[in-house]
């Protein structure tokens, strides 16, 4: 749809060209809905809101470059890295971690 015929008012027009607006639901469960799955619901925010999800990225130096994320080289996807992992400081206890989450770097 272009940005002009856009009755639902998901798009914008970035300079030259019309942009998706990402996460810019009003609700709950539309946000949670989100076709591409990039969005979160926020209930720290006052309000609540409808926010990006952490650690959308796609390749594994950009995922890495983010101190809150970290490359999961099963799944070959960037994930938020689990708290309890940064307070770890041996191999065997980061690698038995009971979330399974945490990768020693």
């Amino acid at each position: 749809v272009p940005c002009e015929q856009d009755t639902a008012n998901n798009c914008f027009w970035d300079v030259d060209k019309c942009q998706r607006k990402v996460c810019k639901y009003p609700d709950k469960n539309a946000c949670e809905n989100d076709p591409d799955d990039m969005c979160m619901w926020d209930t720290t925010a006052t309000p609540a809101t409808c926010v990006p999800k952490k650690c959308l990225y796609f390749t594994q130096g950009t995922c890495n470059a983010d101190n809150d994320c970290q490359w999961d080289p099963n799944t070959q996807a960037c994930k938020e890295k689990d708290p309890d992992c940064t307070t770890i400081v041996d191999k065997l206890g980061c690698l038995n971690h009971v979330s399974g989450a945490c990768d020693w770097d």
